[in-house]
């Protein structure tokens, strides 16, 4: 009687990545796809929050030249017309009011994401690797954060366990017709 053999395929241990000149491992070994995404999840989260903060600053300015627009509107016809000195003083005050809140709002994100992404990086590739990529985009967190979201989106890809399934399961039920057809 003859033994029946499943030849079972080794799924990938370790995905590569050629940036810039540099081929960068990502070992599997060690590291699970869950605990990965929720160390990505954490980076994205807190710029998506600081990302409100940010428009809802702009609306907030913007509400405030509404304001300003109305108040010069609802003068013009009375003896107290705003000057356009005195509008433009408005607008200066409120732009200022407003610049700073949204560069404090961009200097915490770009702190934050900075420190986060080099984390992140770090724990992918192993220590160094985080900063190494930093300088080689001249210290720039959106490029950083550009390439960290390729990283994951090919992570991903390689680990999506429901499309390794899906092609396993064609590829079985296409062994099945070829043996109904020899049959």
């Amino acid at each position: 009687m003859t033994k029946h053999v499943i030849d079972v395929e080794l799924p990938a241990t370790k995905i590569e990545f050629k940036i810039g000149a540099k081929t960068y491992t990502l070992s599997l070994a060690d590291k699970s796809r869950a605990r990965i995404n929720k160390k990505y999840d954490a980076i994205t989260k807190f710029e998506d929050e600081k990302g409100d903060s940010t428009e809802m600053v702009i609306k907030r300015y913007q509400d405030a030249i509404d304001e300003i627009e109305k108040e010069r509107d609802k003068r013009e016809l009375t003896d107290n017309p705003m000057s356009n000195e005195e509008e433009f003083k408005k607008r200066q005050a409120e732009i200022a009011k407003f610049q700073n809140e949204v560069d404090k709002n961009n200097q915490v994100l770009d702190i934050h994401t900075k420190k986060s992404a080099i984390e992140f990086l770090d724990y992918l590739f192993g220590q160094g690797t985080g900063n190494e990529l930093y300088n080689l985009v001249d210290q720039n967190t959106i490029a950083l954060s550009k390439i960290i979201f390729q990283i994951m989106t090919e992570f991903n890809r390689e680990n999506n366990i429901y499309q390794y399934r899906d092609a396993y399961m064609q590829k079985l039920a296409a062994i099945d017709k070829t043996s109904d057809e020899d049959d």
